[in-house]
């Protein structure tokens, strides 16, 4: 299920997770709920499109819900009290930066180890 935002109270959201769903400390980005999506054929819900205006940082979680702050906001604020809002993991940006530091940081010690002989 997607990580609900219930409340909005200046830079913090409330979520509608906690627990081991969500992580403290992690980034997550920020999604607007748009319009419902159906298929015009079966008339069978797609679901709804998605839209990210930011990125929030999970600063507590407890066991039902959690705090997030509002790290970068592409909207205005007044739009996060009127429309509908989930977070989503960062997972594959974050990954990739993460795998590229490591190659970075190995490519310096083999180097470093080369330069020593």
């Amino acid at each position: 299920f997607p990580i609900t935002v219930l409340n909005v109270d200046g830079e913090l959201l409330t979520l509608g997770q906690g627990g081991d769903t969500v992580r403290s400390g992690g980034v997550y980005n920020l999604v607007r709920l748009g319009k419902r999506m159906t298929d015009p054929h079966t008339g069978e819900s797609l679901g709804r499109t998605e839209t990210r205006v930011g990125s929030v940082k999970v600063i507590d979680t407890q066991s039902k819900m959690s705090t997030g702050k509002i790290l970068k906001l592409m909207i205005s604020r007044r739009s996060l009290l009127r429309d509908d809002f989930i977070i989503r993991p960062r997972k594959a940006a974050f990954q990739v930066k993460k795998r590229a530091r490591k190659m970075r940081d190995f490519e310096k010690e083999m180097d470093k180890e080369f330069d020593k002989d």
